[in-house]
């Protein structure tokens, strides 16, 4: 609201907080059997071991503006990750569930030629979650993570929104990518783990593989206060349909 009234001028007093309709079936109502994949059937699909937790590392387009997009091979940071995950004896068994952009595929083909051991990537050309089968596959993998993590990810609303551990990596190269106006929302929710390099995010992972959800409070105010509407309980698609017919009827 703050950035309506003093960046474009809007009159405060016509401003509602819907929250976010696209994450109401996340909140009320919400039943893990209807929304997320079961474990087992998702592992088998993805190639994981049921057993072992597995970290999901959520890959980035790396827009820079709206008009630029910044080529970089995130390969680079994926290999240091898993390199520095097989190096602790506390993460060295676990795998590093690499889940591509669609928009941010050109690197993709020589990584797969030799991609670490502990590295599954999928879906393995990436895909939009635009169909309830690919919504269902997406919430899996951030649900049955123990952690996520990446660089400048929109998809840290829905890990939000499943109430899982979110990793921000801050590496001086990609610095320029998080100065975006819209992450500046995230890190001002305070729900973000931060990581300067591999061994730091190595680091993150075992704290929270310990039991350590440090930021859990700061994430559940985030989705309150930013997915959800403010000052009701209703899911926001409910909250915008009936805000929609209350501003028609009066005119």
């Amino acid at each position: 609201a703050d950035e309506l009234v003093n960046l474009h001028g809007h009159p405060r007093e016509t401003i509602y907080m819907t929250g976010t309709p696209r994450f109401s079936h996340l909140f009320k109502g919400f039943k893990v059997e209807e929304h997320i994949l079961a474990r087992e059937e998702f592992s088998r699909e993805v190639g994981l071991e049921t057993n072992k937790p597995y970290i999901l590392y959520m890959c980035s387009t790396f827009l820079v503006n709206s008009k630029r997009k910044k080529e970089m091979d995130e390969a680079i940071i994926i290999r240091e990750i898993a390199r520095a995950m097989e190096a602790d004896p506390l993460t060295k068994d676990l795998n590093l569930l690499v889940r591509p952009h669609p928009l941010n595929m050109i690197f993709f083909p020589k990584f797969l030629e030799s991609k670490p051991q502990n590295v599954i990537v999928y879906p393995i050309n990436g895909e939009i979650p635009d169909t309830e089968e690919k919504i269902k596959r997406y919430n899996s993998s951030i649900y049955h993570a123990a952690a996520v993590m990446g660089v400048n990810t929109t998809a840290y609303l829905e890990v939000a929104a499943l109430d899982r551990p979110c990793i921000s990596l801050y590496f001086e190269e990609y610095v320029e990518t998080q100065q975006l106006p819209h992450f500046h929302h995230l890190e001002d929710g305070g729900f973000l783990e931060t990581a300067g390099d591999p061994a730091e995010a190595v680091e993150v992972v075992k704290k929270i593989l310990n039991g350590a959800d440090d930021l859990a409070g700061q994430r559940r105010e985030f989705v309150k206060n930013f997915l959800k509407p403010v000052g009701s309980d209703k899911p926001s698609d409910e909250y915008f349909a009936d805000l929609v017919e209350k501003l028609g009827s009066k005119k």
